[in-house]
């Protein structure tokens, strides 16, 4: 009898039931869309991390000399299994310009030399990154977006009386450096550009800096730059996939929401063969009585 009721419902309501039926489907779509965002964006992270170079650790230590006692620890310490040295200009600008936008005092940003990187960074066609024209830099999606500047655009970095001028080239995707939650983001440079710029007694007396990249555990990493004096910071490699929450959290809520949805579209539809199911029983009972 009940499917005799909701055949007569569905031919009877055609309209009704084509709607709920449509918005079921697009429902569940939205919600299996949204979990394999979520799925690509946990697991491709390691993934990104691995074509990276990521190693287990990665500080950021000033060095106003030349970083060899550093190096020594670290080639010393039996728990430090493979290790790697980047060369970096770390330091916070007086200015940033960029067309008429103009940032006074931002946070600080690493200048890095294109062919001294122990990070493998690429372009937005997912190619490593492995050259970039003199008088040019790359920058990440952020900065980019932050002094809203566009291929072909000057960038000035003003610091300590010094003025460094160049053309944005395009951008880059950094896997350690680039996340919107890391507040210093990296600038990559020409060979010879950097090294014209480093070479600045004061630039390279006050913001030479080595970025170290480790393979071992936290507990070690926090034995060995605790007494470092010139430390900027380490993170393990979980801290710098955590730094990836938004855009795991914008997937989450887009699944929240398909998931209510969902439920809404199996309310409606229980309602309504429920009012269709009471009218029959309605109908059955006057005929009964009649």
């Amino acid at each position: 009898m009940y499917l005799h009721i909701l055949k007569k419902d569905l031919k009877r309501k055609k309209t009704m039931n084509c709607i709920i039926l449509l918005f079921v489907i697009l429902s569940t779509m939205f919600f299996a869309s949204s979990v394999n965002n979520i799925i690509s964006v946990i697991g491709g992270l390691d993934r990104y991390l691995d074509m990276a170079g990521m190693k287990e650790q990665v500080a950021v230590v000033l060095e106003p000399d030349s970083g060899e006692p550093l190096v020594d620890k670290l080639h010393s310490n039996d728990k430090v299994s493979d290790f790697d040295r980047e060369e970096i200009l770390l330091f916070v600008p007086e200015k940033l310009t960029c067309g008429e936008t103009v940032i006074e005092n931002s946070s600080q940003i690493v200048l890095s030399s294109v062919g001294k990187m122990k990070v493998n960074c690429f372009d937005l066609n997912n190619e490593k990154i492995t050259s970039v024209e003199p008088g040019t830099v790359l920058l990440t999606s952020f900065s980019a977006d932050k002094l809203n500047a566009k291929v072909g655009d000057t960038v000035t970095i003003k610091i300590s009386g010094e003025t460094l001028s160049l053309k944005m080239a395009g951008i880059c995707k950094d896997a350690v450096l680039g996340s919107s939650m890391v507040s210093c983001p990296r600038y990559i440079m020409n060979n010879s550009d950097f090294e014209r710029f480093s070479s600045i007694d004061i630039i390279r007396q006050s913001y030479r800096a080595g970025m170290y990249l480790i393979d071992t555990d936290s507990e070690t990493a926090s034995d060995i730059f605790s007494n470092v004096s010139g430390c900027q910071f380490h993170v393990a490699r979980s801290v710098i996939k955590l730094s990836y929450m938004p855009e795991t959290l914008t997937a989450g809520i887009i699944m929240v929401v398909s998931i209510f949805l969902i439920l809404i579209s199996f309310v409606v539809l229980r309602f309504t063969i429920g009012f269709t199911i009471q009218e029959e029983f309605r109908e059955i009972g006057i005929m009964k009585a009649i």
